[in-house]
Parts: C-alpha cells; structure tokens; sequence
C-alpha cells in the first residue's frame, strides 16, 4: 500500500475558525486539497465525552 498525504487544518469559515463546545479549533482532513473528513469533539447529552487523562475525545466524520 502506497503511503497517502494527508493535512489535518482548523476549519474556517466566513465568521473564523469553527470551534467545538470547549473552545477547542474543529478540524478539517484534507488529501490533496480537498477535505475528506472532519474531526470534532465527540459530544453527548452529557458534554464533550473524555478520555481517562481528562483530553476529549475526538471523532473522524467523512465527507462524501
């Protein structure tokens, strides 16, 4: 399997970077330019779920 480049970049809109609940920049996976997937805090009815160091933790969502 060929390696494949990938960035990860916050995503922006017109009114700036768009943020998760905390604060915290979403991001955007992009592969030669053109986003394939978002990555967010995972949220539920109780907040932002964490991981046991207390960071949140993070889904992938793809675009397409």
């Amino acid at each position: 399997m060929a390696d494949e480049s990938l960035e990860i970049k916050n995503k922006e809109s017109i009114l700036g970077n768009e943020t998760n609940e905390d604060g915290s920049p979403v991001q955007e996976v992009r592969k030669d330019g053109e986003v394939v997937a978002e990555v967010r805090n995972k949220e539920s009815i109780f907040g932002t779920e964490k991981n046991e160091d207390g960071s949140p933790v993070k889904e992938v969502v793809r675009k397409g």
